[in-house]
């Protein structure tokens, strides 16, 4: 198999990409500072364990929701996952497998379990100052920390950890159909898409049955339908590599990038989350075409700032939520509105600043240190090797041979 190049300059093809982390978290924390803490006080209640406030809201908080249509927290999170599906296919035409769920083991749980530890500890705090009991088991935190607690049907403790949930399940995929990315089978990535709209359909005809006679089977339908959908979005972004490597043409990019949105937008429809399909589907709709416009101009300059925010886009994503709902709730005791906001951000810059120094870089590092060292190990290939042995040796029908990838220095 030969080697790809994005150009002679790939990093210069994929900037864009980096930059729209800045825009994507910006827009994440936009909705939660500037719109759940003031317009749904309820949540930022239910989340840090604070009192309820029911004081002046700013008039930036009406300026910046005033399109009732534009949810800040949609169209970031789609930015997100547009962006993982496209930069993931560049790790793995790297890696091995194994290689591949190292680097991203150590990408993104180091930062997260520190980030989550913050938003913990901070919790904690909230509890001590409203003088409200701790509302979570060690059980509940652990799983939280871990990113499994989906898995258990755990409350979310920072409200964010779902999204993450959805980026593992997305690397495992990833890992298993590897050899389809790498080689753009793009009918097999599209028919993914086919199969998730089957699995929705299939299962939202007996969601509601399964809800009383059942939890724990609407549980895995709810996770399935969720995830589902979600990668069929992401795989957009995957639709985008294989056209910056050359392997796919610009109609067979536009065809299958919509084809993958309609299958998107099909799984809403028909999932049990539909009474926020239209928002969901509209605002995942215009990051796609961000996404887009920014695809086609890859020349095109951002601010340093937003570079610099795009730089610390994961922990500035992972840490502001508590940080910003107790400490914003607990100065407006103090100051006014407009210097609480200030306190939310540069706070949360700060946090995440010193966990991009201190975690996230060095953690990065010592994940690609450690992804060298298993080159041209591929546990996935040794596994089906052994069930090929084995199923000869019982008579059964042999499976064909595994196409190891070639080793590429990192």
């Amino acid at each position: 198999m030969k080697k790809f190049t994005t150009s002679s300059n790939p990093a210069q093809r994929i900037e864009f990409a980096h930059n729209l982390r800045g825009v994507a978290a910006l827009s994440v924390v936009i909705c939660h500072l500037l719109g759940v803490f003031w317009l749904n006080n309820a949540a930022v209640v239910s989340i840090a364990n604070t009192s309820i406030y029911s004081g002046e809201i700013p008039s930036v908080v009406g300026v910046v929701n005033k399109f009732s249509f534009f949810s800040y927290g949609h169209f970031g999170v789609a930015l997100f996952f547009l962006i993982s599906g496209f930069v993931i296919p560049f790790s793995l035409c790297k890696y091995s497998r194994l290689q591949f769920l190292t680097a991203r083991f150590f990408r993104l749980y180091p930062t997260y379990i520190a980030g989550f530890a913050i938003s913990a500890a901070i919790l904690y705090f909230s509890s001590y100052y409203f003088a409200r009991p701790f509302p979570y088991s060690k059980e509940v935190v652990t799983a939280n920390a871990l990113i499994v607690r989906d898995l258990f049907w755990f409350p979310s403790i920072d409200g964010i950890s779902w999204t993450l949930e959805v980026e593992i399940k997305f690397y495992i995929l990833c890992a298993l159909i590897s050899n389809l990315i790498i080689k753009s089978k793009i009918k097999y990535i599209l028919l993914l898409g086919v199969i998730f709209v089957l699995f929705t359909g299939a299962t939202s005809i007996i969601a509601d049955d399964l809800l009383k006679s059942s939890p724990a089977a609407y549980r895995f339908v709810y996770l399935g339908q969720l995830n589902f959908m979600m990668i069929t979005f992401m795989l957009i972004g995957t639709v985008f590599n294989l056209h910056i490597r050359d392997s796919i043409d610009f109609k067979t990019l536009v065809f299958s990038a919509g084809f993958l949105l309609a299958a998107f937008g099909i799984q809403w429809n028909l999932s049990i989350m539909k009474p926020g399909a239209y928002s969901g589907v509209l605002n995942y709709s215009l990051a796609l075409g961000v996404f887009c416009f920014f695809y086609m101009a890859k020349n095109l300059k951002f601010p340093k700032p937003l570079d610099m925010l795009a730089d610390i886009s994961y922990p500035f994503y992972v840490v502001h939520a508590m940080y910003s709902y107790v400490f914003m709730r607990i100065s407006l005791n103090y100051v006014n509105p407009y210097i609480t906001i200030l306190i939310g951000f540069g706070g949360s810059i700060i946090l995440a600043a010193l966990l991009h120094i201190f975690i996230e870089t060095p953690s990065n590092n010592l994940g690609k240190f450690v992804a060298r060292k298993l080159e041209g190990v591929d546990i996935f290939a040794k596994l089906l090797t052994s069930l090929k042995k084995t199923r000869s040796v019982s008579g059964s029908t042999v499976l064909p041979p595994v196409e190891e990838l070639p080793s590429k220095e990192v």
